[in-house]
């Protein structure tokens, strides 16, 4: 896949943070430590569709519009975000993986 998917609703496509390792301890760090909860945006979707029924918009043949709830992220922030969840993929040759906006945790 050499471009980036076209992201739906409120999905964030994420990449793994670089993990800063200070080598000169001689303390030994497990590979299980190494997955850090620190990703980076890489493009998010365009919102959650929500319809405001008090006053719902309407287009010329009658459908009502849903309306989007903003994204509080955008490509480039880092975020903390579970260590287990979402869906795995690869694009541009590099592990990303795609989630809710629900499921991040903090912007940092």
């Amino acid at each position: 896949m050499k471009e980036l998917p076209k992201l739906l609703n409120d999905r964030v496509l994420l990449t793994r943070a670089p993990q800063e390792r200070d080598t000169n301890s001689t303390i030994i760090i497990p590979d299980a430590h190494e997955q850090s909860p620190e990703a980076i945006v890489v493009a998010t979707g365009p919102g959650k569709p929500w319809v405001d029924e008090s006053h719902p918009q309407t287009d010329e043949c009658g459908m009502i519009l849903p309306l989007r709830i903003a994204m509080n992220v955008k490509p480039g922030d880092r975020v903390l975000v579970q260590k287990y969840g979402g869906a795995d993929i690869i694009v541009r040759d590099a592990k990303c993986w795609i989630v809710r906006e629900d499921e991040i945790l903090a912007v940092l």
